[in-house]
Order: structure tokens, then C-alpha cells, then sequence
């Protein structure tokens, strides 16, 4: 029995590991078709998926992710994001 529950686990992980990577692989062709389609919305789609990465990275390195995005937020000349940036430096 204790066989079978383990086939069952390595199953499962293996499912979850294929399906991750075709998120993955699916979330990179949507990029590919943003940049192709409409080159205007395709760097503030990467500004705000880059923000939401923020979010989900680690206390050692988020201080410097938000350093950096703050610098490419000020420097993309993208109203909006040039203004979100100093709002969150003060």
C-alpha cells in the first residue's frame, strides 16, 4: 500500500512541476504577443509585472528590487509610473 501512496505523491509532484512550467511557458508567449501586437502597453506590462514580482520576493532582496524599480519607474517617461515612483520614495 505504502507504494502505491508513494507512485501516487510522485505523481502528483510531477503534475504540479509540468503544469508550473506550462504557466510559465504560456505567461512567456503572452509577452511575445503583447511586444508584437502593441509595443505602447508592452513596457508598462513589464513595469507592473515587475512591481508585482516585488510582492513576492524575499525580505534580503526586496529592498533592492524596489531600489531598482524605482529607478526604471523614473526613468521610463511613462506618466503614471514616474508618479507612482516618487510617490513611493517619500
Amino acid at each position: 500500500m505504502e507504494a502505491n501512496d508513494a507512485a501516487g505523491l510522485d505523481r502528483k509532484r510531477q503534475q504540479f512541476s509540468m503544469e508550473r512550467v506550462l504557466g510559465e511557458l504560456q505567461e512567456h508567449v503572452r509577452l511575445s504577443a503583447v511586444a508584437g501586437i502593441n509595443a505602447r502597453v508592452y513596457r508598462p506590462y513589464l513595469l507592473k509585472e515587475e512591481q508585482r514580482a516585488l510582492y513576492r520576493s524575499g525580505p534580503r532582496s526586496a529592498s533592492e528590487h524596489l531600489r531598482s524599480w524605482l529607478s526604471w519607474a523614473s526613468r521610463s517617461n511613462l506618466a503614471p509610473f514616474v508618479k507612482l515612483g516618487r510617490t513611493l520614495r517619500q
